[in-house]
């Protein structure tokens, strides 16, 4: 049988311009992802898709709570212990979960707020506010259930530090009061530029979701991730020593000029009775957690002890007792104001606009990102879907109101998501609970926390920190990637000497090289075939992968553009001379295109003018795999004419059809030319001929025909068949 039929049945066609159908031999294949039936008119949905599209999906998607809520305890997609796993009353199991939980979130989140707050620069209390409407706002708009909003270390330590770039903050914060307990004009100022700080970036989230930026995700890699929370615990760590030791004024800096100034001035200057307190603390949480991790007291508490409301209340008792302000001077954390703050809309002018929002940007991605990682790291292990460009519009609610009450910028809570995944909550329903008993604290129970020392609070960061502090990943990353280690590296050093600022930069700016590295200097491959099958394999990683006598097979590994046009074109040229396992001139070039998801022009006017110099050289281009491209690559292709100009024949949907392509073609050229050089010495050739069928193995097919002509001359013929179940027939001159 022809191979021309064969042929045909492999060729893509460029010509087809629509979204709905691929054209191949003329025939309309639908496209069915989704991305494609998304453009179908109304009437060719399903009912399901229609539904998808109506407004009230559009409003579910809005406000989660209205997808869930009504569901609630019923729907085991959206909920854990619903009726259909045999719970016999799920509503009340799944409500009795959720309070549980938030009430024990609460417990801890009073300490952490206070502590967080101070990290913050703000008054302590001003993390009990952030922890209230964030709480009711990632309710409404959240998608994940196990999320726990609220104030966060890294992100508190983020926002003073953004702040003390600006000239008006200049290093202050609210760690000193005024001789009647008061706030500082300079801690009022701080305060007036935290809020407006949250305020930019709570607009900013909207702008970050209306451009689906949520994948700037990919330039803060996991690796950049660890390193940037290990170095900003070192950060974390000297911010508190000087509340931790009783060291009033340490001037605000990098790591190392806070270690100089504390240690040069450590023998006049501490409190000693501060120190000990925090020692003190500090030693309590350390005991009470190693009683929560034994496994025997594991098993017998129904939840973990609250360590540090425990230090909180003995340290208020302390405090009480023994007047360790009055008779020791150890700072407490003084007046705190009972209710909740009336709503205040931040001062906005254009001048303090234009100071905040080069650090509120800064802020905003980096809020994201380790908001969504947390997310998405629980969402893996509880099989749960969490919309990546809702929590935008989640985490915009949560930060706006958050500055309208006086709250610490809020974020995704590491600690406190684990721990809602151990006490397996039913739904977002446990964070009103949470906002509920903090609203309590502040309402009854701010006159106790007047006498609880800041050495415990900076005592209660320490601990929080030992999560943070992870140097583990370094050690492994060196044994697998070199390059993951560079990440963790420049995120680690630079965060720890820099400040938590210049490391995210840094970490940001190392994962754009690498990924522009690896986009222009992608990985190629000279591809060999596995003898008796039709898989092909980098010859350089496989000794089975042999190469095919007179045909090239090379692989490209990405989109093919303007960055890696020149990589690609230098990698062809170079293949040229890596002829190993061969002793034929080469004859063809196959373009493995599976990797190629797109191209553009610049990189298409490239392979034009690869294909002339091939064709100089009479050497066949074929291109195979190509039905990777995308919507846009086939655009830019038939703008160009791209098929046209190549010829359609040269394009393949399989490696194995472009090589029986070339060795049809170069066989029947060989032919040709022994006719065309026969008639030109007058000699008449008859074909009478004898058969002869020798059973070897080839990596083609299944046989060999030799065919033996009255002058002496023999033609092999090699027949093999083809993936359409046709028969294709190449000749070659015997070497007899």
């Amino acid at each position: 049988m022809s191979t021309s039929s064969s042929k045909e049945a492999v060729a893509i066609s460029h010509q087809d311009t629509s979204w709905q159908a691929l054209q191949i031999n003329g025939v309309a294949v639908p496209l069915d992802s989704p991305r494609h039936r998304s453009k179908l008119p109304k009437e060719q949905l399903t009912e399901k898709e229609q539904e998808q599209r109506s407004w009230s999906a559009t409003a579910r998607g809005f406000f989660p709570i209205a997808e869930w809520l009504p569901k609630y305890g019923y729907d085991c997609q959206m909920h854990k212990g619903c009726a259909s796993e045999g719970t016999k009353q799920p509503v009340k199991d799944g409500l009795r979960r959720d309070i549980m939980a938030g009430f024990v979130i609460g417990i801890m989140l009073v300490p952490q707020g206070m502590a967080y707050g101070l990290l913050a620069g703000l008054p302590p209390v001003y993390g009990l506010y952030g922890s209230i409407w964030p709480q009711i706002a990632y309710t409404i708009f959240g998608t994940c259930r196990v999320l726990g909003p609220g104030v966060n270390a890294p992100i508190s330590l983020l926002m003073v530090d953004a702040l003390n770039f600006l000239p008006d903050i200049n290093g202050t914060d609210c760690s000193d009061r005024t001789a009647a307990g008061g706030y500082t004009p300079d801690c009022m100022q701080f305060i007036e530029y935290s809020m407006l700080l949250a305020l930019v970036v709570s607009v900013l989230y909207i702008i970050m979701a209306v451009l689906q930026l949520g994948v700037i995700t990919a330039f803060m890699p996991e690796p950049a991730l660890s390193g940037f929370t290990s170095g900003a615990a070192i950060v974390i760590v000297t911010s508190q020593l000087k509340h931790f030791i009783g060291m009033p004024n340490v001037p605000r800096g990098g790591v190392p000029q806070t270690i100089v100034y504390i240690f040069s001035n450590f023998g006049t200057v501490p409190n000693v009775a501060t120190f000990l307190m925090g020692l003190f603390s500090l030693a309590v949480l350390i005991v009470l957690k190693a009683v929560n991790m034994h496994p025997k007291m594991k098993a017998k508490l129904p939840i973990p002890i609250p360590e540090q409301l425990v230090i909180l209340i003995i340290a208020i008792l302390i405090s009480l007792g023994g007047d360790l302000n009055g008779n020791y001077g150890v700072p407490i954390v003084g007046t705190v104001p009972a209710g909740i703050e009336a709503p205040v809309i931040p001062t906005v002018t254009m001048s303090r606009l234009g100071e905040v929002i080069g650090p509120a940007t800064t802020v905003a991605l980096v809020t994201y990102i380790l908001t969504i990682n947390v997310a998405k790291a629980v969402a893996s292990k509880k099989d749960l879907n969490v919309n990546a460009t809702q929590e935008f519009f989640a985490l915009s609610s949560a930060t706006f109101f958050s500055s309208l009450f006086n709250g610490a910028l809020p974020s995704g809570s590491f600690s406190r998501t684990a721990l809602l995944m151990l006490l397996n909550v039913e739904s977002p329903l446990h964070n009103l609970f949470t906002a509920l008993f903090v609203v309590c604290v502040c309402l009854f129970m701010t006159s106790l926390l007047t006498l609880l020392p800041m050495c415990t609070l900076a005592a209660i960061i320490f601990m929080a920190l030992k999560s943070m502090f992870n140097v583990r990943p370094a050690f492994i990353l060196w044994k697998v990637s070199k390059i993951e280690w560079a990440q963790w590296m420049t995120a680690f050093f630079a965060t720890a000497l820099l400040g938590v600022t210049w490391g995210i930069f840094a970490s940001i700016i190392f994962s754009v090289i690498l990924l522009l590295k690896t986009s222009a200097r992608p990985p190629t491959a000279v591809l060999g075939v596995v003898p008796g099958t039709n898989i092909f394999l980098p010859i350089k990683r496989y000794d089975q992968a042999k190469e095919i006598p007179g045909i090239k097979i090379f692989r490209f590994t990405a989109a093919l553009t303007f960055a890696n046009r020149e990589h690609f074109e230098a990698n062809l040229q170079k293949m040229h001379y890596q002829n190993v396992n061969t002793s034929e001139d080469i004859h063809t070039v196959v373009v493995d295109c599976s990797s190629v998801t797109s191209v553009d022009t610049s990189a298409l006017k490239l392979v034009e003018r690869v294909v002339k110099k091939y064709n100089e050289k009479n050497i066949l281009l074929l291109f195979a795999n190509w039905q990777g491209v995308d919507e846009d690559g086939r655009r830019v292709m038939n703008h160009l004419k791209f098929g046209a100009l190549l010829g359609q024949k040269y394009f393949f949907y399989f490696i194995q059809d472009a090589i029986n392509y070339a060795n049809d073609h170069k066989w029947k050229l060989r032919e040709k030319k022994m006719d065309e050089d026969e008639n030109e010495k007058g000699e008449k050739t008859t074909s009478s001929t004898q058969i002869v069928m020798i059973d070897i193995e080839t990596t083609m097919g299944k046989g060999v025909v030799v065919e033996k002509r009255e002058d002496g001359t023999e033609v092999i013929q090699l027949k093999w068949k083809l993936a359409n179940d046709n028969v294709a027939t190449m000749y070659k001159p015997s070497k007899n």
